[in-house]
């Protein structure tokens, strides 16, 4: 797929236009209300804009899912300008309890839809680039706003912050309403992966039931712990050491921007080595620099460990929802991010509570908590397999040997046997090739820190690939030995044949190249595979039983017949080896995707 293609790249900067500039009005209560209210009254609000938002985003995947992406996102922003009026003209925690009402549910309709449009411009090969772009932009936005609201309370009013909060979202509906079109529909260019429509029970039903996916709804739901505490905690405590409202806005900002600035790195990170170990210790250091915070005491030391928070922090956020792309069909994409980040954003609700008793150890304790189920629970759904691309290299060159052996076939029909031997020649060359970088692969298997069952999984897919090289050869050398008793008809019938298994070793490498974009898509496609090899099994029968009717007959004698029906077996058997190659596939799939 080509991203940014006809019109795709307008869509995508209007998207993230419109998230970074809704993200900056959110970020100016990030200042706001810790500097003008404590307790429950500080509380109140965070839990409201932490429940609606969460609620809303349990269905505002299915909403982007049937309505678009567009149309979702628009109603999101207009309930969102409604909130951030309601709370320019209520200040107090009342009112801005009811405002982030309004102000979470429609952020929540806002950045679910844009985080799929995005998913949908990007696709699944790079799921953790694009929901890290999306959230970057969200959350730098959210610093921006940080930073905003310390200079301009410190040279106005609290008037003048809370309009900028109206003017905002009203400037991203105008973005969406003049620049962004609809996404949905280029999720078909991932039809190779997609399955049949599913229902919203069936989705969820099917997310739920994968402990990979569950585990990573709590972690990302401990996680918020970190976010909100920074949000409730971190300003009070700036001011406590001295800072202005000017600098608690620049050190808050600095921690939001930093976060949103590294997620896009760290999700394209993730992308090429895993994702598993980069969000579990993204929480175990952000737990250990939460404790380090709680305990700083000047300006300087608790604005660089603020900093270093939100560097840490930015790993694992959009490597976190990527793992809910990898293990969602394309079809559900938008109710898999939608019940994620319901879950996830829930998450401000538990630590408003928390933090509500100014409890920075017990946030760094659940953190760190949620890291430990990681490492025990979560199976990596991006491997990175240092040996994947010779993999594919050596699955290429037995393709070739196969259209190499293709062609023997159609230069004996045309009666070209030299051409026919020269093809044969050809052959040997590919498979000799195929022999050397199997050799690679095998040394770059057993020298790689994968565990063993993996390294085995591997060396059995390799070994069964390489025969295919072999079993061609070997029916080149029994159709030469009766070449001059060899019937055309046969010839088609067993060219018709081999052209089935091409087909079938096609399919396998769409099977294979999607083993390298997510486990559960190239799980989806072994069952083509073995359709595929069914069928030329059917063809072998029909095909044996007309040679033996033939040699019965003494149309051909029995020599013929035993080499023909050989050839036969042998091109039989790669489609065996095919299918027995995509089961091992199989097998690796379903070891990263539980």
């Amino acid at each position: 797929m080509k991203p940014y293609s006809d019109g795709s790249g307008l869509a995508l900067l209007a998207a993230l236009m419109a998230v970074s500039l809704v993200g900056s009005a959110t970020g100016v209560q990030r200042v706001v209300l810790p500097a003008r209210l404590i307790g429950l009254g500080l509380a109140l609000p965070i839990v409201a804009f932490g429940v609606s938002k969460s609620l809303i985003e349990v269905v505002s995947g299915v909403v982007a899912d049937e309505v678009g992406r567009r149309a979702s996102s628009i109603i999101g922003v207009l309930a969102y300008v409604g909130g951030a009026w309601l709370l320019y003209n209520m200040p107090t925690s009342g009112g801005a309890t009811l405002a982030n009402l309004l102000i979470g549910a429609g952020e929540g309709l806002l950045f679910t839809a844009m985080a799929v449009a995005v998913s949908d411009l990007l696709g699944a090969r790079e799921a953790a680039k694009a929901l890290g772009l999306m959230e970057a932009f969200a959350y730098s936005g959210y610093g921006v706003g940080a930073i905003l609201a310390g200079i301009l309370w410190q040279r106005g009013s609290l008037n003048t912050v809370l309009m900028y909060t109206v003017i905002a979202p009203t400037a991203a509906l105008i973005v969406l309403l003049t620049m962004f079109r609809e996404t949905r529909q280029l999720i078909r260019r991932e039809e190779t992966f997609e399955g049949q429509p599913i229902s919203l029970p069936q989705a969820y039903s099917l997310m739920l039931s994968k402990p990979s996916l569950t585990t990573a709804l709590a972690t990302a739901h401990l996680s918020k712990l970190v976010d909100t505490s920074v949000w409730a905690l971190l300003p009070p405590h700036l001011m406590r050491i001295g800072l202005d409202i000017g600098g608690v806005g620049l050190v808050t900002g600095a921690f939001l921007v930093l976060w949103g600035v590294a997620m896009p790195c760290w999700g394209t990170l993730s992308d090429r080595v895993g994702r598993k170990t980069m969000i579990a210790s993204s929480l175990g250091l952000s737990a250990l620099l939460m404790l380090w915070l709680s305990e700083s005491r000047g300006p300087l030391d608790s604005a660089l460990i603020s900093a270093g928070l939100g560097i840490t922090y930015g790993a694992q956020y959009p490597v976190l929802s990527a793992l809910a792309v990898d293990l969602s069909p394309p079809e559900a994409r938008g109710r898999a991010l939608g019940l994620y980040r319901g879950i996830r954003d829930l998450g401000y609700m538990t630590g408003a509570i928390i933090v509500t008793a100014g409890s920075y150890p017990l946030a760094a304790a659940l953190t760190a908590i949620a890291a430990l189920l990681v490492v025990g629970v979560v199976r990596e759904t991006r491997p990175a397999w240092p040996f994947m691309k010779l993999v594919l290299q050596h699955f290429s060159i037995m393709r070739e040997c196969i259209e190499a052996h293709t062609r023997v076939l159609q230069k004996l029909m045309e009666g070209d046997y030299r051409g026919a031997f020269n093809e044969d020649r050809r052959l040997k060359e590919l498979e000799r090739l195929g022999d050397k970088i199997k050799r690679e692969i095998m040394e770059r298997i057993w020298s790689s820190p994968l565990p063993l069952a993996d390294r085995m999984d591997f060396e059995r897919l390799v070994e069964r690939l390489d025969k295919i090289g072999g079993a061609l050869l070997e029916a080149d050398e029994k159709l030469f030995t009766v070449l001059p008793r060899l019937k055309r008809e046969f010839l088609v019938e067993i060219l018709s044949m081999e052209k089935e298994v091409m087909k079938l070793a096609d399919k396998f490498a769409e099977n294979l190249e999607a083993l390298t974009v997510s486990p559960i898509y190239a799980l989806k496609l072994t069952g083509d595979v073995e359709q595929g090899e069914t069928r030329i099994d059917a063809l072998r029968r029909a095909l044996v039983r007309k040679i033996m009717r033939e040699a019965e007959s003494g149309s051909i004698d029995l020599l013929t017949s035993f080499e023909l029906r050989d050839v036969v077996d042998l091109i039989e058997l790669i489609a065996d080896d095919l299918e027995d190659a995509s089961d091992i596939v199989r097998i690796i799939c379903y070891k990263h995707v539980a």
